[in-house]
């Protein structure tokens, strides 16, 4: 139950977002309705940046730190909102001084909290430590995660499928690791998603985009990892994960071995053909790959199965000065959820000879390159996309 303190909180800063968007010209509908919209579960945290020695100004934290609202999960949402669409986002938000900052910059981006967790400072918002690298600006990580809402997932307050059917399900990172949360989020999402449509004979299930981004800083045992990974793969429609995720997860492994192990795994009761159907690969400045199940045609290639890939791999099409990565693959998967979404699943794996697949990799191309052009995770609108 939402503390009344807190409550009063959220509606401040919520007035506050709609007259700073107002000033703007945009437009906040207060009157959400989630039954259309789009789900992202998974966490919002506070990114600890480094500061520039000429930012180390009053406001900054004394280790000459920046705290920025990230978290794989939330950059997702607000790319989808400011893609122009309709997105609750599923997390627990504390009322400390960090999940203050975390809803206000979710409500500055329109993203709808409504199915969110509100708790009270007693437990705190989880924080990142990031560390750039300076030759390659990737980011790496460092958390404070124990006894943290960020992490409170349970089916107690997980929204009900049935009453608020979304259009799309994203989940990932962190979230989908961290226990006893991340077995609550799989067995709401298996059952919710995937299992009632079965029980109710609708092959409609809602589609699941899954993004491990893999944090061996969070889970160094890498066979623990692979099985959380593996069992959200099975029950996901589109996997997206990158090749340093890949890499590190199966060593010495292909990334065609590992899309083709995805998309031909069973099911999430482990008894018949698994439900992916797209597997896409970000590669950094190398571009995107993708991996779907394919008829016979001039591009299939078979394994010692006989198991049949079809393969695309899109390269940028303009270079661009990367000043970080942050936000860059969850700017790919936030494209991935738009396609799903627009196309169908179906229409998006199947079109003759894949020139809509193709289509939209070459958006999310450009989306996560645009994102990699700016500081800190501020992925692009549908104008930034069109100009």
């Amino acid at each position: 139950m939402r503390d009344i303190q807190y409550q009063d909180i959220i509606m401040m800063i919520m007035k506050n977002a709609m007259s700073l968007a107002a000033a703007a010209g945009a437009a906040i509908d207060t009157d959400t309705d989630s039954s259309s919209s789009m789900w992202v579960c998974g966490e919002v945290l506070i990114d600890r940046l480094p500061a520039p020695i000429s930012n180390n100004k009053e406001g900054n934290s004394n280790d000459n730190r920046i705290n920025i609202v990230g978290g794989g999960a939330a950059n997702t949402a607000k790319c989808i909102s400011r893609l122009g669409y309709k997105v609750e986002f599923i997390d627990g938000l504390s009322s400390d001084i960090y999940g203050q900052m975390a809803v206000s910059d979710l409500l500055n981006d329109n993203v709808g909290l409504d199915l969110c967790l509100m708790t009270d400072s007693d437990k705190p918002t989880c924080l990142a430590t990031v560390t750039l690298d300076q030759d390659t600006k990737k980011a790496s990580y460092e958390f404070l995660i124990n006894n943290t809402s960020t992490f409170a997932f349970h089916k107690s307050w997980l929204p009900d499928f049935a009453i608020h059917k979304p259009s799309v399900l994203h989940i990932g990172t962190l979230a989908t690791i961290i226990e006893p949360g991340a077995t609550e989020i799989y067995n709401w999402a298996y059952e919710g998603a995937v299992a009632s449509c079965c029980h109710n004979n609708n092959n409609n299930n809602i589609p699941i985009v899954y993004d491990p981004n893999i944090r061996p800083s969070v889970m160094p045992d890498r066979n623990k990892y692979q099985k959380s990974v593996n069992k959200f793969a099975s029950i996901s429609t589109i996997i997206k994960a990158s090749d340093d995720d890949i890499e590190w997860l199966y060593p010495n492994t292909s990334l065609e071995a590992v899309a083709r192990n995805w998309l031909f795994a069973t099911d999430g009761d482990g008894d018949g053909e698994g439900l992916t159907s797209l597997v896409v690969i970000t590669k950094g400045a190398d571009g995107i790959m993708s991996f779907t199940k394919q008829n016979n045609n001039n591009n299939i290639k078979n394994n010692k199965n006989d198991m049949n890939i079809h393969i695309i791999n899109v390269k940028p099409s303009i270079q661009i000065v990367v000043k970080d990565t942050v936000g860059a693959g969850d700017t790919v998967g936030a494209i991935l959820v738009e396609a799903v979404v627009k196309y169908g699943i179906n229409k998006l794996v199947n079109n003759d000879h894949n020139c809509l697949l193709r289509s939209v990799l070459e958006r999310a191309n450009k989306a996560s390159g645009i994102t990699c052009s700016r500081e800190g995770c501020k992925p692009p609108t549908q104008a930034d996309l069109l100009s």
